[in-house]
């Protein structure tokens, strides 16, 4: 697992950087995996998940920015 300290500061790679992920697309592909293990999952376009999920990771994000301690 990446620690988010890694996460927070570099953006993580898969395949040497040739795909890189920043902390939101993290947090989208940890939502969207979620929302696909869901066996009623039905009529809902790739395009719904995919901004369902970037809401999600977004909503992640501020309560962080919340949690901060300065």
């Amino acid at each position: 697992m990446v620690s988010m300290a890694v996460l927070e500061h570099y953006e993580v790679g898969l395949m040497e950087n040739d795909f890189p992920l920043n902390l939101r697309d993290y947090f989208a592909s940890a939502a969207m995996q979620g929302m696909l293990a869901n066996p009623n999952l039905e009529n809902t376009s790739a395009f719904d998940i995919a901004d369902w999920a970037y809401y999600q990771a977004d909503a992640m994000i501020e309560a962080r920015k919340a949690n901060e301690v300065s």
